[in-house]
């Protein structure tokens, strides 16, 4: 999926405000700044083919080694990658999900299955297949266990956990799976510093697994998949910058009050969420409706959640932005309101 992602911001120049990307605005800069300074050679010279360094680097912080880590050209080219390596396999995709684990699957011939996510953790896979999910979930930030994840690859040892954490880092009560890597082999985890460090441009993110997994994946890895500025960028991160980590609490007070002022409007309903992202369902009207009417009239874009599979026209998703941001959306789906009843 390119188009209907969010963020569209190329389509919508005058945007006051971009409630449809699920990156966290108030994101540490320290990094971008540093990377300005990176000397003129990195991008003079082609990047290490297989990101030998920046691998290493990863591995180190998560008490793992290079051969559990493949870097990609952000999360996106990870699915890809995966679906890739296991060619006409059976996925099972827990649902509302982000589409491109559906888009990926089905370009690879893939016999595709949905499942709901509210039972889909505690079943049976065949063996052979492949299980798709993330944690927390996008679009609706739904967050379940470690010790769910692990019962559900002990269940079903002779299948694959795909588990994307992309937005792990942006959830007050989400932990990773990662430590579940040192005694199962039949995981794997999609990373992304797109969401962490707020740097959607860059294209930068990997994948952890078993070395066996991960040497399967990489064979279909273009050599210098990651550009070298991205490269040095992911080194810095993890190098330089001690004070870069979200404060979980402060992003939960701010998602809970924009959440609540959102409540309180008698025509929709919004699911919980304790990411900087949650879903919306209008009781009245279409999506699209309400973006078309908040782009033209208030110059704010929110994500149109339709093409989601599991939901439909009435399903819209925000991430928090400034308090004084947030309030004009408040009033914005107001005015729509009052607008859409007369």
């Amino acid at each position: 999926m390119i188009y209907g992602h969010g963020n569209e911001q190329h389509l919508y120049p005058k945007l006051i405000a971009d409630f449809s990307s699920n990156v966290w605005y108030k994101a540490n800069a320290k990094n971008l700044r540093i990377g300005q300074k990176l000397p003129l050679n990195v991008i003079r010279n082609y990047p290490e083919p297989d990101s030998k360094t920046l691998k290493q680097l990863i591995a180190k912080s998560h008490q793992l080694t290079h051969k559990n880590v493949l870097v990609t050209n952000g999360a996106t080219e990870a699915i890809y990658l995966i679906a890739h390596a296991f060619f006409r396999r059976t996925s099972y995709i827990l649902y509302p999900s982000f589409s491109e684990y559906h888009s990926s699957c089905k370009i690879n011939l893939h016999t595709i299955k949905m499942t709901n996510q509210n039972t889909g953790w505690s079943k049976k896979y065949p063996h052979n297949s492949l299980l798709w999910c993330a944690n927390p979930n996008n679009p609706d930030g739904k967050v379940v266990s470690v010790e769910t994840i692990k019962n559900l690859l002990n269940q079903n040892p002779k299948s694959i956990l795909v588990l994307d954490e992309s937005y792990v880092d942006l959830s007050f009560s989400a932990k990773s799976a990662i430590q579940l890597l040192y005694s199962l082999k039949n995981l794997i985890i999609i990373r992304s510093f797109t969401k962490t460090h707020a740097i959607p441009g860059i294209r930068l993110g990997y994948l952890l697994s078993s070395p066996l997994l991960i040497q399967k994946i990489a064979k279909y890895a273009m050599p210098w998949n990651v550009n070298a500025y991205a490269q040095a960028l992911g080194a810095l991160f993890l190098t330089q910058n001690s004070n870069s980590k979200i404060d979980k609490s402060m992003l939960y007070k701010k998602t809970l009050t924009l959440q609540n002022c959102l409540n309180s409007l008698n025509f929709l309903t919004v699911y919980p969420s304790d990411c900087n992202y949650f879903l919306v369902k209008l009781h009245q009207g279409t999506a699209t409706q309400l973006k078309e009417y908040l782009i033209q009239n208030h110059s704010i874009l929110i994500r149109d959640a339709t093409n989601f599979i599991g939901l439909n026209a009435s399903h819209f998703r925000v991430a928090i932005q400034k308090p004084s941001q947030n309030q004009l959306l408040v009033q914005g789906i107001q005015k729509w309101h009052s607008v859409f009843q007369n």
